[in-house]
């Protein structure tokens, strides 16, 4: 069987997604997140997640470029909202904030509304 290099992988699902809207910097993002959970094996968020995730990007029920805004911050806390746009983005921008606020108080948490599925935890 004929295997494809990861990096050829990524820019076919960054190219699907600028397709269909996606800034560059998050077509990226969701393309080593699928990239990496397919080489690790757990297919249910890598390469076949992209054809659920078009389908939804054609019924507008994932919205793009995604937009993800502050609600409210207090101390080590944030709420986001993921704009309904690509989960994977707002689950990266909580991971920022939270590491932010870990580094300013010891310890961070980020909650996240209104997005999609995040994908691959381990990404």
């Amino acid at each position: 069987m004929p295997t494809v290099r990861p990096e050829r992988l990524k820019e076919a699902v960054i190219q699907v997604l600028k397709g269909y809207g996606t800034a560059e910097d998050e077509a990226s993002l969701v393309a080593e997140s699928l990239v990496r959970a397919e080489m690790r094996g757990t297919d249910t968020h890598g390469l076949p997640y992209l054809k659920l995730l078009v389908q939804r990007l054609d019924a507008r029920m994932v919205l793009v470029p995604t937009r993800v805004t502050i609600l409210k911050e207090d101390g080590a806390t944030v709420l986001l909202d993921g704009g309904n746009g690509i989960g994977q983005v707002a689950g990266w921008k909580a991971m920022e904030m939270s590491l932010h606020k870990a580094r300013e108080f010891g310890i961070g948490l980020t909650l996240v509304r209104n997005t999609n599925n995040i994908g691959f935890l381990a990404f």
